[in-house]
Formats: C-alpha cells, structure tokens, sequence
C-alpha cells in the first residue's frame, strides 16, 4: 500500500508512464498522483484530512500578481461520471481552506446536472484530458522518475521527432521555446501555457490568422488574445 509520509521522507515518488495505469488506482492513489504533481510543478502542496475534508482532498497554493493563490481540489478516480452532489460538497471546503478556486479533477467526466451546479457555483471541472496533459507535462521534466521505465524506451520528444520533418521539427522547438518564454513571463508552468498536443495540432493545421487559432486544439480565447499574434509571428 503507498504510504504519503514514507514517500515524503525518502523525496521520491514513482509516477505512472500512461493514463491506464492510473485508472488502476485507488481514490487515494489518485490523490497522491496529483499531489505529486502539483509538487514537481514547483506548487505548495498539502493534503486534507481525509475523515473530515469537506469536498477538498488537496490544497495547492501557487503566486499570483504578487499574492498567493489557494486552489481546493477534490480528486475523482472514477469510471462514471460525477454527479451534481459531489460538486456541492466541494462548496463546505471553500470557506473551511479559504480557497480562492474550486477544481474537479476526475479521470472520466461530470453528468449533465453536475455541469450545471459547476458553472453556477464557478467550481472549476478538469476532467480525463487535464489528466493524460499531466503525464504529458510530467515527461517533459529532468529528474522525474516513472514506473516501469527500462533503457528501450524513447522519450516523448524522441517520438515526436521521428514524426516530424526538418521544417516541422525547427516550428516545434520554436515554439517549444515560445511557450517556456510566455510560462516565465505570467509566472506560470509549462502545461498550463499549452501542451505539446497543442503545438503538433499548430504545425498540423499551419494557421494563418487570428481567427484560424480557434481551430487549435487547447488554445482558449483568452490564450489567443494573450499570445495568439505571437504564435502567427513563429509560423510566418
């Protein structure tokens, strides 16, 4: 059984290498992935108790503008989708952590009804893509360890690169360049800028103008007003 303070003291934890092995966890195992997570992203981490967590399974806290931002997060190993009620539980958690943001963060999905209590209540919903995006990001760090991981395997970038051309190759570390640039200026990390799916999907459709971004994979409207121009500006 994985056990968070023996970890915690040896300074090591062993992360999955796919999105199938943490469907194999426990509702624990997937709250210590995530904490793990939030930990190697450079993040404060901590996790509530768990007889008493009132919705919150995980307290990340990170700055911004300055000041400290406190995430609540409820972590959802599920098959099923998660209903309304558990979105609801997660409100008891917000005044008791003094949150300044709610996260759902669920390997399946929400019901319709759970969509719903989440948009009127402003409780954020991350579900299995946030997920596969962390494993992505994870790959992308020195000094993280996997399970199961032996000499014969390539990394990401070495299979990205075997499916790229010269050209292709040169957009994608350009922007691979872009996007550490734009994470040191908000102060933010690597995957919360976009992903390297985001960048394939770039080079995939080769958009010509603003309006084109909209097309991209992971690539919000708020991103496109933020750093849109400077994504058109590499392509050309």
């Amino acid at each position: 059984m994985f056990d968070l303070k023996e970890e915690l003291t040896k300074g090591e934890y062993l992360f999955p290498n796919t999105i199938e092995e943490i469907d194999e966890f426990t509702g624990s195992e997937f709250e210590n992935y995530l904490f793990f997570f939030f930990k190697s992203q450079g993040y404060k981490v901590r996790k509530t108790n768990d007889s008493s967590d009132k919705g919150i399974d995980i307290i990340v806290t990170y700055p911004e503008n300055g000041n400290e931002t406190i995430i609540g997060i409820q972590a959802k190993r599920w098959k099923q989708n998660v209903g309304s009620q558990e979105i609801r539980n997660m409100l008891d958690g917000k005044e008791e952590y003094s949150c300044d943001y709610l996260w759902l963060v669920t390997t399946s999905g929400v019901t319709r009804d759970a969509g719903t209590t989440a948009l009127n209540t402003g409780i954020t919903i991350k579900q299995r893509e946030f997920v596969i995006n962390t494993l992505r990001s994870l790959k992308e760090l020195p000094n993280v360890k996997f399970r199961h991981q032996t000499s014969k395997e390539t990394t990401a970038k070495e299979k990205i690169d075997a499916d790229l051309s010269n050209n292709e190759k040169e957009l994608y570390d350009r922007l691979r360049i872009l996007r550490l640039s734009i994470s040191k200026e908000k102060n933010t990390q690597l995957w919360m800028v976009f992903s390297n799916e985001t960048i394939l999907d770039i080079i995939k459709k080769s958009p010509k103008k603003v309006e084109d971004l909209k097309n991209i994979k992971g690539l919000g409207q708020k991103k496109i007003d933020d750093f849109g121009s400077r994504i058109l500006e590499i392509i050309k």
